[in-house]
C-alpha cells in the first residue's frame, strides 16, 4: 500500500472542499507548475490555480451544478481535480 492509497481511505480525503485528489498521475504536473511559479509547493499551486481562475471556476461550478439530475454539488476543488486529470 502506498501513501496515495492510504490517503484515499481516510475520512478527511472524502471531503471535496478540503483535500485535493493528488495521485501519481496528478502530482508531477502540479509539481512542475509549482516549480515554474517559483515556490515549488503543490498545495500552494492548487490554491494559486483556484484563485487566479476564480471566475472560470465559478462559471463551471454553476453550470455543472445546474445540470438536471444533480443530487450533490460538485465543488470547485473537485473540478480542479477533474481538469487536472
Amino acid at each position: 500500500m502506498n501513501a496515495y492509497s492510504t490517503l484515499l481511505n481516510t475520512p478527511l480525503y472524502r471531503s471535496p472542499t478540503l483535500v485535493p485528489l493528488v495521485d501519481n498521475e496528478t502530482y508531477e504536473p502540479l509539481k512542475a507548475a509549482a516549480v515554474l511559479a517559483g515556490h515549488g509547493n503543490t498545495w500552494v499551486q492548487i490554491q494559486d490555480d483556484l484563485t487566479r481562475h476564480e471566475s472560470g471556476f465559478s462559471e463551471l461550478e454553476a453550470w455543472f451544478n445546474s445540470l438536471p439530475g444533480r443530487r450533490l454539488p460538485l465543488q470547485r476543488l473537485r473540478l480542479h481535480d477533474i481538469l487536472l486529470w
